[in-house]
């Protein structure tokens, strides 16, 4: 699990990161990285282009 809310483990054994977003039942990958910071910036960059309401940066609610 991540700290952070689009962020999930991937390649466990390689502990990479893949960055989601969740919408309407569809999902969109964005990439897959080394550190789950990296994915959460780049979901983080998402929001902000696309002038989102709720950014991805926030940590996940499971772990509030």
């Amino acid at each position: 699990a991540s700290r952070f809310k689009g962020v999930y483990t991937f390649e466990r054994g390689q502990r990479r990161f893949l960055a989601r977003l969740n919408k309407d039942g569809k999902s969109t990958n964005l990439g897959c990285f080394h550190t789950e910071e990296e994915a959460a910036l780049v979901l983080a960059e998402h929001d902000v282009v696309h002038h989102k309401a709720e950014p991805h940066l926030q940590p996940s609610r499971a772990l509030v």
